[in-house]
């Protein structure tokens, strides 16, 4: 099924109002429909939801303070690889085993974008994406992303948008919990634009990254959303 995502919705602050963004949702969203490019619309909400849009789901977005994060120790055997070019077909393979239900973990419903899209946008620096292995069993994935917001006085926000574990027990939840710490303190080390500010969707697998991330810190902020 193919799907239109609208990732960034914006509109000029003087015609910020509640039924000129509703028309525009909505005059879009039958352009798309007219021209047979997708029967299917889909879009984050913050905050208030939509009255009259029932949300394919709702979940809650916390907003953490993000510091220095040290390298964890790792397990033998145990790589956590950002994906970028030539081995993105370490994604590719995840995403189609996903889909296709030939994983560990059964996902009720998942969402991707475009391949091309998606490798485009881990090779400038917008999608982070880290594929977790032991030799060469798949262990897991990070999705990590610039959603390109700012919070004066705080920075820049960096946001986990999905993971997936394919695998269970305590130690595996560990060893996923060390690669995600790994893969953030990869992201400070290499990537020239800095994030103050971490994001977790309490969505899917990263449920098991927020409970170990809520241990120690304290969320700024948390914002309903569908």
């Amino acid at each position: 099924q193919t799907v239109s995502f609208w990732d960034f919705i914006s509109i000029h602050r003087e015609k910020k109002d509640t039924k000129h963004i509703h028309r525009l949702i909505q005059t879009h969203d039958y352009h798309q429909r007219v021209k047979g490019q997708s029967q299917v619309s889909l879009f984050k909400k913050e905050g208030n939801l939509c009255q009259g849009v029932v949300p394919v789901v709702t979940y809650q977005s916390y907003l953490f303070p993000l510091h220095s994060v040290s390298v964890p120790k790792m397990e033998p055997h145990i790589t956590c690889v950002r994906i970028i070019g030539e081995n993105f077909h370490l994604v590719s393979d995840t995403l189609y085993n996903i889909s296709r239900g030939q994983t560990n973990h059964h996902i009720d419903m998942a969402c991707f974008p475009d391949l091309p899209a998606l490798q485009e946008r881990a090779k400038h620096d917008i999608s982070f994406i880290y594929v977790i292995r032991k030799k060469d069993i798949l262990l897991g994935i990070f999705i990590l992303k610039d959603v390109f917001q700012h919070i004066e006085e705080e920075g820049n926000i960096l946001e986990c948008s999905a993971c997936f574990m394919n695998s269970y027990g305590k130690n595996e939840e560990d060893i996923f919990f060390a690669c995600f710490l790994y893969a953030i303190h990869e992201i400070q080390k290499n990537v020239k634009k800095r994030y103050s500010l971490l994001q977790i969707n309490n969505l899917g697998h990263n449920i098991l990254l927020l409970d170990k991330w809520k241990w120690k810190y304290t969320p700024l902020q948390t914002t309903e959303c569908g």
